[in-house]
């Protein structure tokens, strides 16, 4: 099979590692820059989208993972990695730090030689069963040992159908080997070949037998290598079994009347579709979604997770995060989190954004964003107020001596195009009721101001008109223009 795999491998052209990569650093950025999202490594086994990192040393090519880490894609197309947009010496850094993560016990294992005895053996089974025992042997005869092993490699992966789950040239259009289970649970209970095994004949228990067991019907029977079960033992604890058992029992072939299925509205369609997208890409992996997500924050330090993105669709505009989805930039700079380049397609995007703007309960519109436009006069008390409250201390974009990343918040020179006037209000009014523990502290509790001589005390005015300046904040041809 593995000599098969190479020979039919597509060529990728590589990028040579280069010398020099800093372990240690490689290992900083594994742990900060996102990478635990999806990924477990050493002691963190909270993540499970990708696969685990430890031993990759002794798994990987170092020019095959840099190429990899500089532009998954270029490797493999439909990838759902996405880039971290690390530049040339991280590569090298997290490339190096990876190649040191070796599995000792694993690479002891001496590598078997092939039998040519066995080989042949096998593979005039395979010749046999194609074209017939005395036209089999003579092919067995004239075949090289090359040959034979892509012959019985070949033959091998047909076999167990490896191409149900990979991509594998030659495989393109084979059929699936596996039993139909559309209509598993109305299958007749005679029909399951229960072998000799001492178990209830039912449905729910052949299944659960076949789940923990799948070749155990096989036992005590004498078969070819051809007729025995191949269903391959994927360790399924009890749970998973009778959970796997309790679902496949449910495929029946009688149809539920239309009448008696949930019929999803345009919104509920639009939420579910989100929930897909926000599975199959991981975003739970960094970010709260839905009350769920976000363990990466376990490996970080207070203040340096992603945020969570709940309510996102009241907080942000649609055409700001349709952006932002396709190309990400910094929001909060202090992050050594990045956020992942998807390559998302403009449908992709969009689905995202309506996603997270229906589970808010946005109206759709077209209309052209409403910006509240104060007078210089206006924009100056939102000014005089946003001074008084401090409110620079903390959204300044970068740490000041003594100060924490959890003390840090976004810039808000993204405000205008990036959050809505009417959010903004409500996190002024309360901001831990949309966001509970935040930081951020509530300055109008009750609505009463801590500002008597500022717009008469009126909680509600200044409000509105801190509102108003960071819409606008910090743009002077704006409190030039004299409106």
């Amino acid at each position: 099979m593995v000599q098969y795999l190479f020979k039919n491998s597509k060529p990728i052209e590589h990028h040579k590692h280069p010398e020099g990569g800093n372990v240690e650093k490689g290992k900083q950025l594994v742990a900060s820059a996102g990478c635990l999202g999806c990924h477990a490594v050493g002691d963190w086994k909270g993540a499970q989208q990708g696969p685990q990192l430890d031993g990759m040393g002794s798994k990987l090519n170092k020019d095959w993972l840099y190429t990899w880490l500089k532009n998954p894609k270029h490797v493999w197309a439909d990838t759902r990695m996405p880039s971290l947009r690390l530049t040339d010496e991280e590569v090298r850094d997290i490339t190096s730090y990876l190649m040191s993560l070796k599995n000792e016990k694993w690479e002891k294992v001496p590598v078997p030689s092939v039998s040519q005895e066995t080989l042949d053996q096998v593979a005039l089974e395979y010749l046999v069963i194609q074209h017939g025992e005395i036209l089999g042997k003579e092919k067995l005869m004239s075949m090289t040992l090359e040959e034979k092993k892509l012959f019985v490699g070949e033959r091998a992966i047909n076999r167990y159908g490896c191409f149900a789950c990979h991509t594998i040239s030659g495989f393109e259009k084979a059929s699936k080997i596996g039993t139909e289970l559309t209509e598993e649970g109305s299958k007749d209970v005679h029909s399951f070949d229960f072998g000799f095994e001492p178990i209830e004949e039912t449905r729910q228990a052949w299944l659960f037998q076949k789940l923990k067991d799948p070749r155990v019907f096989d036992r005590g029977r004498v078969k070819t290598r051809e007729e025995k079960l191949r269903m391959p033992h994927f360790s399924f604890t009890d749970e998973e079994a009778e959970a796997l058992t309790t679902f496949l029992l449910s495929l029946k072939k009688s149809e539920v009347p239309e009448s008696l299925t949930k019929q999803l509205s345009e919104k509920e369609r639009a939420i579910e579709k989100g929930r897909r997208m926000v599975r199959d890409w991981n975003c739970q992996g960094c970010h709260s979604i839905e009350g769920k997500g976000g363990l990466i924050a376990q490996t970080l330090e207070p203040g340096m997770a992603p945020p969570p993105l709940e309510g996102e669709g009241e907080k942000v505009w649609g055409d700001w995060l349709h952006q932002f989805l396709k190309e990400p930039t910094p929001i909060r700079p202090w992050l050594t989190v990045r956020m992942p380049t998807f390559g998302f397609t403009d449908e992709q995007a969009t689905s995202f954004v309506r996603y997270f703007e229906e589970l808010s309960d946005q109206k759709l519109t077209y209309k052209a964003k409403e910006i509240p436009h104060p007078t210089q006069e206006q924009w100056e008390t939102g000014k005089h107020l946003f001074d008084a409250l401090k409110c620079i201390q903390c959204h300044r974009g970068e740490l000041a001596p003594g100060m924490s990343a959890s003390d840090l918040a976004p810039d808000l020179a993204l405000a205008q195009d990036r959050l809505k006037p009417r959010w903004i209000i409500k996190w002024l009014v309360d901001p831990d009721k949309l966001m509970p523990g935040t930081k951020m502290p509530g300055f109008f509790p009750d609505l009463q101001s801590p500002l008597p001589n500022i717009l008469d005390g009126d909680a509600k005015a200044q409000i509105k008109a801190l509102r108003d300046y960071i819409i606008h904040f910090n743009q002077e041809e704006y409190q030039q223009s004299g409106k």
